[in-house]
């Protein structure tokens, strides 16, 4: 039941309403947050433990995140993808299109986002979009290399490989394709001015990627049946977009089979991004991925998957106990499967998702064969338990409890308790396995009885403290004793 550990250092800014239009970035992107904005070059930390948002100074409604690859090249992949301005909203908060990490090769800087993370964002002389490369190696080349420069309060972005003081015909600066800064429209790294609306004046804000998570984990208590909080980003590689099997586990592969992997080359209805998961093998009884995602709030959630199999045959997935089952319709046909999941005290999502050895054909007596393909695994919160959101009570009297925040204590003795510290306007509660919207609270009092397991402290007084202890005699079993603080008995 003890949970010590699961969100010590969540005490940032609760979030408490759901985002429905966009709204001032600086309003969002606070220290207490863990943001902190980028101002020289050599605060660009090449290391995947960063995230990095980028907004344009010219409005500060918008971010720069990735969408659909419009008018792409010949060359260019279906699933293609293209920076583009989105909405500026606490939602987009939750979303790993809308991060980069920074590589760096001396004074230029590579984009490489997270969500399709296989690539560097690149341009091409055959496009003037920057897009996810989906033909190049992977590393830092002359056509991802930006070369920042910070000047009044923005950062410009010229092409690394081709300054436009060479005048090369690729030259130029990161900016709106159309000059026109505004929701939805793609970035181009070919304007030629520094001034007004060509090259794009942009701002780097950055987050470690543990506070990403935190930052997750506290959205998620806005969440309701009626207003689902998109949680994918708990989820490490959810399409494959690493292009390789990044945070999952392979489970019955033989060495050596090239059918068991992330492939970029093979199709599906409902794929999403460049890359899916194949599985292909004889004589294998089982064949799957896995993973299991820690510290997860305890809550209502649903995870929906595109997965294929042969026709007739079947494809599952199983989510913290729970199997749901698709029957094939053909190699490359998609089906969208949703699991219902229920995510207890012990924080714990464990997927895996595959599909068991079938008969080939009739007469091929022992003969079996396992295939499978999967993608786009989603995940949403439709509640959070009380449980799931509440952090250990400090007990010092000392450190100051956060207006709104739920803390728990763990009783251990069925006894009356003394509570020290400010409680006015503060409630308790013995509804941790309940959703929050369905809790029953009591006003706290100096001096309370409590059965032995967790009860929960809210207070709305900003600055109160609290600390708990027991100040009767304690019955156990045969013996009686003096209970005292936490001590056992």
């Amino acid at each position: 039941m003890k949970q010590l550990k699961i969100f010590l250092g969540l005490l940032v800014a609760i979030l408490t309403t759901q985002p429905v239009a966009a709204s001032d970035y600086l309003t969002f992107l606070t220290p207490e947050r863990g943001f902190s904005e980028v101002t020289s070059f050599n605060d660009f930390i090449a290391e995947a433990n960063y995230y990095y948002l980028i907004a344009p100074d010219e409005d500060h409604s918008l971010l720069v995140g990735i969408g659909s690859y419009e008018a792409k090249p010949s060359w260019a992949g279906n699933d293609t993808k293209a920076l583009r301005y989105v909405a500026a909203n606490e939602q987009q908060l939750l979303h790993t299109a809308n991060y980069f990490t920074i590589e760096k090769s001396g004074s230029c800087i590579g984009l490489r986002n997270v969500a399709y993370a296989s690539d560097l964002m690149q341009t091409h002389d055959n496009a003037g979009f920057m897009y996810v490369n989906t033909f190049t190696d992977m590393s830092l080349d002359e056509w991802s290399q930006l070369t920042p420069t910070y000047q009044d309060g923005y950062w410009l972005l010229e092409s690394g490989k081709y300054p436009l003081s060479g005048g090369n015909i690729y030259s130029g600066y990161l900016g709106p394709w159309n000059n026109n800064v505004a929701e939805g429209e793609a970035i181009a790294l070919n304007r030629k001015n520094t001034a007004g609306d060509e090259a794009g004046h942009y701002r780097f804000f950055r987050i470690a990627k543990s506070d990403f998570l935190k930052l997750i984990r506290q959205y998620l208590q806005t969440a309701s049946a009626s207003t689902p909080v998109d949680a994918t980003g708990l989820i490490t590689n959810p399409s494959f977009e690493t292009g390789d099997g990044t945070g999952w586990t392979f489970i019955g592969k033989e060495e050596g089979n090239a059918e068991f992997a992330v492939r970029s080359d093979y199709s599906m209805t409902g794929k999403e991004g460049h890359f899916l998961f194949n599985a292909y093998q004889w004589w294998a009884s089982n064949l799957a991925i896995s993973q299991t995602v820690k510290k997860v709030p305890s809550g209502i959630y649903e995870l929906k998957a595109v997965v294929a199999t042969w026709e007739n045959r079947e494809a599952y997935a199983t989510v913290n106990g729970t199997t749901v089952t698709a029957t094939g319709r053909g190699a490359d046909e998609g089906i969208e499967v949703t699991i219902p999941i229920n995510v207890g005290s012990d924080g714990l999502l464990s997927i895996t998702i595959g599909s068991t050895g079938q008969w080939w054909l009739d007469g091929h007596n022992g003969e079996n064969q396992t295939f499978f393909k999967a993608d786009d695994i989603r995940l949403t919160c439709q509640g959070l338990y009380l449980d799931g959101i509440a952090l250990p009570l400090p007990n010092d009297n000392v450190t100051p409890l956060a207006a709104g925040q739920w803390y728990y204590y763990d009783v251990d003795y069925h006894t009356q308790y003394l509570l020290r510290g400010n409680i006015t306007d503060m409630v308790w509660s013995a509804d941790g396995s309940r959703l929050v919207a369905d809790i029953t609270t009591q006003a706290a009092e100096r001096h309370l009885t409590f059965e032995v397991g967790r009860v929960y402290f809210k207070t709305t007084q900003s600055g109160a403290t609290l600390s708990i202890e027991a100040e009767k005699e304690v019955e156990e079993s045969s013996f009686t004793a003096v209970a005292r603080g936490r001590s056992r008995l």
